[in-house]
């Protein structure tokens, strides 16, 4: 394989689920003046956050999203992945750089294994953590480890939700100090995913070298967050450890489609009814047309979505046998 000219920036994004990886990649995206290709690694069968960021893509800008099927990014499908990044590469011209959103029980450390540094820079790791979970993840015996994991493969951490009304924002407020003690050596930025995005794309990517560089933390003012936030896809559900021979979290992913249209109040009801309920996220018809659904760490959020594509229509629900959830829409 001849490698081009440069090698092609590449930048993994990270985190747990529904922290707001998505949200970010589309903040990039909506001001990306130079050719983004977004590998994305969605959990479910129902490529929501591929959909989302093809909606949020400038077309002047050249910049595209490219799903990766066959299961989580960091284990079944590291081939997938290794093949696109080739592929990627070997593009004549090659894009100006490459985003990479992991699904949200992926370990980017493992991750960033995948990829030929002839062709592609050190990957810069970015993890998304959302204020008001961590907390309640890191004391779950089935989700610690991953957790771990995530903030150990951080380049750049990114606090989001600092800003929520709560029970849990007292706590939620300390989290960047807690974050900065833990990870002294790399910046920990807090802010609105999506607005920190339109950031780094609109030239201020001095936060996202690689780790070793001489970059002190820096904190950005908490913006309005919305409830939104989504996280990756992988294989087509089951039950299951994370990966082949690698002990890590056990969840289940189903979808759900429903028959016909479905009020708030119905579809409260149907996730109040999910138990172990970690993430949930998709397209439903409701009373007036098609809704974007957001449930994570016990938050709902929707807003009209503007078609309604078959696709899409449905919601990906990940579940955990001791994970703890509160919370309706």
């Amino acid at each position: 394989m001849t490698p081009p000219a440069r090698r092609i920036p590449y930048a993994i994004v990270g985190g747990f689920l529904g922290a707001g990886k998505t949200s970010l990649i589309t903040g990039v995206l909506q001001t990306a003046t130079e050719r983004v290709a977004v590998i994305v690694n969605d959990l479910g069968a129902l490529g929501l956050d591929a959909e989302i960021l093809r909606r949020a893509t400038r077309s002047e800008g050249g910049s595209e999203s490219i799903e990766l099927g066959g299961g989580c990014v960091c284990c079944t499908a590291g081939t997938n992945l290794a093949l696109t990044l080739r592929d990627l590469s070997l593009r004549d011209p090659p894009p100006d750089r490459i985003l990479l959103e992991c699904s949200g029980v992926a370990d980017p450390g493992r991750v960033a294994r995948y990829g030929s540094r002839r062709v592609l820079e050190e990957p810069v790791t970015v993890v998304v953590v959302d204020s008001t979970d961590i907390g309640r993840r890191l004391a779950d015996r089935n989700w610690a480890g991953l957790v771990e994991a995530q903030l150990d493969a951080a380049d750049v951490l990114v606090v989001s939700k600092t800003d929520l009304t709560g029970p849990q924002v007292p706590a939620s407020r300390e989290v960047p100090s807690w974050l900065s003690d833990r990870r002294p050596d790399i910046p920990v930025v807090v802010g609105r995913p999506e607005e920190i995005g339109r950031t780094i794309v609109g030239g201020d990517w001095g936060p996202m070298s690689p780790r070793g560089g001489d970059v002190p933390s820096e904190t950005l003012a908490s913006g309005e967050v919305e409830a939104e936030a989504v996280s990756g896809r992988g294989g087509d559900g089951g039950r299951g450890r994370h990966g082949p021979g690698r002990r890590g979290p056990r969840f289940e992913v189903r979808s759900h489609r429903f028959a016909s249209a479905v009020s708030d109040s119905e579809l409260e009801r149907f996730l109040d009814g999910v138990e172990g309920l970690v993430r949930a996220k998709g397209v439903v018809m409701g009373d007036e047309g098609p809704v974007l659904v957001q449930w994570a760490a016990g938050r709902c959020g929707s807003r009209p979505w503007p078609e309604a594509a078959d696709a899409v229509l449905g919601l990906t629900l990940v579940i955990s046998p001791t994970g703890s959830r509160g919370g309706t829409c």
